[in-house]
């Protein structure tokens, strides 16, 4: 991964504030704020890798306030997947909030 890694993900994170920002001026369009969350020990998240090469990888990040959420997700993903991929979801919780 290295440099060229980061160097890809600082270009996208600036690209990704430029159209947010455009998306704010539009008076058309409403979106909601949340509040920034970032890892503090990245000592402790391990590679994921996919199980399977033509796999489709989705996370998510839940606690117990937003697990009926995460199911309506997951709910729709299920409903709306194609029966041809394969899928592998991961979902990221802290056990004590």
């Amino acid at each position: 991964m290295g440099k060229s890694f980061s160097l890809y993900t600082y270009i996208s994170e600036r690209i990704y504030g430029i159209f947010i920002t455009k998306l704010l001026q539009d008076k058309n369009i409403k979106i909601k704020k949340l509040p920034l969350s970032y890892v503090k020990d990245t000592e402790l998240i391990k590679d994921l890798y996919p199980k399977n090469n033509n796999s489709i990888s989705i996370c998510f990040s839940s606690d117990n306030n937003y697990a009926p959420y995460l199911a309506v997700a997951i709910k729709s993903l299920i409903e709306n997947s194609n029966k041809n991929n394969y899928y592998e979801i991961y979902i990221i919780e802290k056990k004590h909030f």
